[in-house]
């Protein structure tokens, strides 16, 4: 049991390396968290230096995170590689989106997850981005499209047919397995979106609200 925690505390520590708030404050002195939407990311990273150099760079350690700690993680449980992968994969999701190093205030683990996913099975991750755009369609708005992205790939995760998911199951994984970490990644992901998602309704219904008024200023005008 105790040797299943390594995988775990390996990737969080490596999930947790604060990419976005170094870049930040190496380039403009400023705390990330305290700058734009506040969120410890790659988009916010633009929003604050409006350098593609340091989004870009971010984007790339943040999937790097994810890539190296599934690498990683089986060699912890020798005899069940895909689940020290798995675990790995959770824990650096989580130490992205809940660092210690910033009192536990990081990003979304948007691009950590997609970098753990991506070695563990590419179709989930495609099926996230397809589901994103579908919801950014709809919305226009990235985080809300996170969501919506989040929700139904859990669904799909959580519904499609066994025959389904053995056709994207990596080597050494069940469909039970591949199920579990990615409802857990999906998880973790939406509490850092739930959020965004509230502003988002907040800043619809003050929209109605202004709109009304204004309508209704018209009419007795």
């Amino acid at each position: 049991m105790f040797n299943s925690l390594w995988p775990v505390i390996v990737g969080y520590l490596i999930g947790s390396f604060p990419a976005a708030f170094l870049a930040v404050h190496w380039k403009t002195r400023l705390d990330i968290r305290k700058t734009g939407s506040g969120n410890v990311g790659t988009l916010n990273s633009y929003l604050v230096t409006r350098s593609k150099a340091v989004a870009l760079t971010v984007l790339f350690v943040d999937i790097l995170k994810g890539v190296v700690a599934v690498l990683v993680g089986p060699t912890f449980i020798p005899g069940l590689p895909f689940v020290g992968a798995a675990f790995a994969g959770v824990g650096a999701v989580i130490g992205h989106c809940y660092p210690i190093w910033l009192l536990f205030r990081g990003g979304r683990g948007l691009a950590t997850a997609a970098g753990a996913m991506g070695v563990i099975s590419l179709p989930v991750v495609g099926a996230w981005m397809a589901a994103w755009g579908i919801g950014y369609a709809f919305t226009r708005a990235v985080n809300v499209a996170s969501l919506i992205a989040s929700i139904l790939v859990l669904g799909l995760l959580t519904t499609v047919p066994d025959d389904v998911v053995r056709a994207v199951l990596p080597e050494g994984a069940t469909t039970r397995g591949l199920r579990t970490i990615g409802v857990m990644i999906l998880i973790v992901m939406m509490t850092r979106l739930i959020g965004p998602f509230r502003e988002y309704l907040r800043d619809r219904k003050a929209r109605r609200t202004s709109a009304r008024r204004t309508a209704e200023g018209g009419d007795v005008s």
